[in-house]
């Protein structure tokens, strides 16, 4: 409810997604195979096939189905420039990128750009930090009101009017 009547504050400064990626030696095995099993990622027989092949043959493997991640922190992993890759994030789902060494492949299931709202997820933790401090400025401000109110009652504190 809270997310709901402030979106408006929780607008993303940079693009963040969830997905997959794998890194392999250029030349592994079944390809092919892999992209159309990544294209469905969060089948459980599916999820088990591509870590079952990322033991085998990947050189890197991150699984972040439920766990936001930045463009910037796959970029690390990525043989990309930061541009490149948010365009290409525009245009398609699935990239595949070679170099001499080693194919990447990045499935992306979720995707969020620049300026949108953050999912509410993404927003949660900030959501939580606000609203305690809510509470704790509550607090302190009826336990005020109550020493205020407790000093006059018991003649600590007089009150004067004019």
């Amino acid at each position: 409810e809270f997310y709901e009547q402030n979106k408006q504050h929780f607008i993303l400064d940079r693009a963040i997604l969830r997905g997959l990626l794998l890194i392999m030696p250029v030349g592994a095995p079944n390809i092919e195979k892999l992209k159309d099993v990544v294209e469905v990622p969060h089948e459980e027989e599916n999820i088990e096939w591509v870590e079952k092949y990322a033991y085998q043959y990947a050189v890197g493997y991150e699984l972040f189905l439920d766990d936001w991640k930045t463009v910037s922190q796959i970029i690390l992993r990525m043989p990309f420039e930061k541009d490149d890759l948010n365009k290409q994030l525009k245009a398609t789902r699935q990239i595949e990128l070679q170099d001499s060494i080693n194919t990447y492949l990045l499935q992306v299931t979720d995707l969020y750009q620049a300026n949108q709202p953050m999912p509410i997820e993404y927003a949660r933790p900030e959501i939580e930090k606000i609203m305690l401090a809510q509470r704790q400025v509550n607090f302190i401000q009826q336990e005020r009101i109550g020493l205020y109110e407790k000093a006059i009652k018991e003649g600590i504190l007089k009150r004067y009017e004019e």
